[in-house]
């Protein structure tokens, strides 16, 4: 009997010990996942804020891009692609080279950096007003005919004066001349060229020209040749603003759920003490990788530009290489304050624990601690017996009373 009540005691402790052990093991498998939610709602959080910070705001965009020198060079870099395009093309009938610097200068008279400005923040705005559910669809239109009509005409109007200022030339020369004539180039004008007809026909043919074919641009027009087939880009992006507006929230979002996450840690760890090194470990690393990304930002903006697709001219490379540096230091300078942030809280928690690693809780006190006195020895040598609390000092004897004498 007594044999199978301690197999049975045995199993009994057995099956604790084992549901103990089980227990630990899930709370710490909790405490890693919090770990890893602690980790990723901070790197995300610091980062949503980065991006509403700056790429939040359509002002913010279009100050970048005026720093950054985009709109001075902006003309020059349409003015080669138009030329390169035309050349590509191969017509014959083109006497007028967009490169030549009469015609630059006409075009920059016309297109001013001021106006590109204007019609770029145009873009900007009603995009970022899609992109927040104020509008369905981006509402924009450039229209830059008149302005293409005022660049023909100036154009014209110079050739015209160039023409009229040349000497005939004489027989000698026109052998020498090359058909067609360009009028820009020309030393001479040929006889029978009437100055006034050869500028109206190089301004018909700056109209005509590979420069702002399409010089009305809409939200559906906007990267599209035939308007008719595929999707515009709002179409195609139809979660854009969705994701947008989600992203305005992210970060008090991922505040919230990293302080559930660091209290979760703290309590469900075996240990309070664990918990919190676990926490001064997130920190630790998370404040260090985002203190990385500002040190490695122009690194970051070069290997960018590197891998950016050389779809610009000459002119429009260094401005673009400027506008990528210049916002990978904006984007960064916000996870060096939070990173720095971090990497203290980090510290100061080690700190705390390393000091504070000695001390330990005092016990309770119990009746059994108390600590009884030494008897002490009495004159005969043999000891007295101890005084309690309970027992209280030894009671003293009666005296005997004396015989009765007998009368």
């Amino acid at each position: 009997m007594s044999s199978q009540l301690t197999r049975k005691s045995r199993v009994f402790k057995r099956e604790v010990f084992d549901y103990n052990r089980l227990m630990i093991w899930l709370r710490r498998g909790v405490v890693f996942l919090l770990v890893l939610v602690l980790f990723a709602s901070l790197v995300e959080g610091v980062s949503a804020l980065t991006f509403n910070r700056n790429l939040g705001q359509a002002t913010k965009i279009e100050v970048l891009l005026k720093q950054s020198g985009v709109y001075d060079k902006a003309l020059a870099s349409a003015l080669q692609n138009s030329q390169k395009e035309s050349d590509q093309n191969g017509s014959s009938d083109v006497t007028i080279s967009l490169d030549d610097p009469i015609v630059q200068q006409a075009a920059q008279q016309v297109f001013t950096p001021q106006l590109i400005e204007q019609n770029v923040n145009t873009l900007i705005d009603a995009n970022y007003a899609w992109l927040n559910g104020k509008t369905k669809t981006p509402m924009f239109t450039i229209n830059l005919s008149s302005s293409k009509e005022d660049f023909a005409t100036r154009v014209g109007k110079l050739v015209q004066t160039r023409l009229a200022g040349l000497p005939v030339c004489t027989a000698a020369q026109i052998t020498q001349l090359q058909i067609p004539v360009s009028s820009l180039t020309v030393t001479c004008r040929p006889p029978g060229l009437d100055p006034a007809t050869e500028g109206a026909r190089v301004a018909q043919e700056i109209r005509s020209s590979d420069f702002l074919t399409k010089p009305v641009i809409t939200a559906s027009t906007l990267g599209r040749d035939d308007p008719s087939q595929g999707k515009a880009y709002y179409e195609k992006l139809s979660q854009a603003p969705k994701l947008f507006q989600l992203s305005q929230k992210l970060p008090i979002i991922s505040g919230v759920i990293a302080l559930l996450a660091t209290i979760g840690i703290i309590f469900i760890a075996p240990k309070r003490r664990k918990g919190w090194l676990y926490v001064g470990l997130v920190l630790l690393v998370s404040g260090g990788l985002l203190a990385g990304t500002r040190l490695s930002a122009n690194a970051t903006a070069d290997q960018i530009t590197k891998h950016i697709h050389d779809t610009v001219s000459s002119q429009l490379k260094q401005p673009r290489d400027d506008f990528v540096h210049h916002l990978a230091t904006e984007l960064t300078k916000i996870n060096l304050w939070f990173g720095a942030a971090f990497l203290v809280l980090a510290i100061t928690i080690f700190i705390t624990l390393l000091v504070t690693r000695n001390r330990q809780p005092k016990a309770p006190s119990s009746p059994e601690s108390v600590q009884q006195p030494r008897p002490q020895p009495t004159t005969t040598g043999q000891p007295k017996p101890p005084i309690t609390p309970a027992s209280g000092p030894p009671k003293l004897k009666k005296p005997p009373r004396p015989p009765r004498l007998i009368q």
